[in-house]
């Protein structure tokens, strides 16, 4: 063979040499888009039903709080019945955890009395409630996710908490007035000299 044939040669088999690196550079571009593509697009579907699982939480501990000074069974059904008029990623949600306790303010701090099994006691004086609304392998409701089986995770685990509180506070006292004129008019108040109401 010629030096001439040798040189030929050998710049077509370079050729096609680059040629097939970029194929091959090309082919793991492909799967590292697809994986950022996997989770940026499931990341964000989890934020999504992340909120609204928060916005779920967020009625139904305020609703259960409402009810606290009624009972703990009436406080338990409120947040159990709407946390179950929300959806979180186009399904209701069936099975909150809701528990009772109490809150200190000094330390933000919640104490369960109730953790959610079977009947409250009757008796029980709670003046906080928590509900955990989630979507987990445990409760058998994982979140399905889109792309991120490609890359070996077919599910999701989220979940949201929210407390709130119940406060009885008084607004105040008047104490020795008769009445208060307000824009020309005369508004009666209790005048404790005079002894029992009514």
């Amino acid at each position: 063979m010629s030096r001439a044939f040798q040189h030929v040669l050998r710049k077509v088999g370079a050729r096609h040499s680059r040629r097939g690196l970029i194929t091959i550079l090309t082919a793991v571009s492909l799967v590292l888009i697809m994986g950022f593509l996997a989770l940026s697009l499931d990341w964000g579907y989890m934020s999504v039903t992340h909120c609204e699982l928060q916005k779920a939480a967020d009625s139904a501990a305020l609703s259960g709080a409402r009810q606290l000074d009624t009972s703990a069974q009436a406080a338990v059904d409120a947040a159990t019945t709407w946390a179950g008029r929300n959806t979180a990623a186009g399904s209701a949600i069936t099975s909150p955890l809701v528990e009772l306790g109490t809150w200190d303010d000094t330390t933000a701090t919640f104490t369960v009395l109730y953790s959610g099994k079977g009947a409250p006691d009757p008796s029980l004086v709670a003046t906080a409630i928590r509900v955990t609304c989630s979507r987990t392998a445990a409760n058998g409701n994982a979140l399905n996710l889109f792309f991120a089986p490609i890359l070996g995770t077919s599910s999701a685990d989220v979940s949201a908490s929210a407390i709130a509180s119940r406060t009885n506070t008084n607004c105040g006292y008047i104490i020795g007035r008769t009445g208060v004129t307000i824009n020309n008019g005369n508004v009666d108040s209790y005048n404790s000299g005079l002894g029992k109401i009514g």
